[in-house]
């Protein structure tokens, strides 16, 4: 599969922050709003499904490509996790060190968000609010 339609993607004008934010966020409905309207929608789901790309791709959530892998009969790609409902919600966010090593830890390369690291900060105060702590 090639990659030329990124070049048409309605993402590319609004980076790529949108499209890594905490599931269910408002930020992740401007993404998936962004992809509504795109052009070269239904080729962006086809690689993140070929892909098992993270964050919004082609309109559509970590979780609801896992849910269209298993009605095409997709086997999981981690032998690791026995239930990739667990393991896709329990991962940390993008932009922080411990999601870049949990690409590294899974085989893949670190996406952009992971390898700069520009929202460290505020995935350290998610995580804190999750775990009942004030940072």
């Amino acid at each position: 599969m090639d990659d030329l339609w990124m070049k048409e993607a309605h993402c590319k004008e609004i980076g790529n922050h949108p499209f890594f934010s905490e599931p269910n966020s408002k930020i992740e409905l401007l993404a998936k709003a962004t992809c509504g309207e795109c052009p070269v929608k239904d080729q962006c789901l086809e690689w993140a499904l070929e892909f098992w790309e993270q964050g919004v791709w082609g309109g559509t959530t970590d979780k609801e490509r896992l849910k269209i892998r298993r009605s095409r009969g997709t086997k999981s790609r981690t032998t690791k996790a026995r239930n990739i409902d667990t393991y896709l919600r329990d991962l940390p966010p993008h932009g922080t060190q411990a999601r870049r090593e949990a690409h590294y830890r899974s085989g893949e390369k670190a996406c952009q968000v992971c390898c700069t690291g520009t929202y460290e900060k505020s995935a350290n105060e998610y995580w804190g609010r999750q775990r009942g702590r004030a940072v």
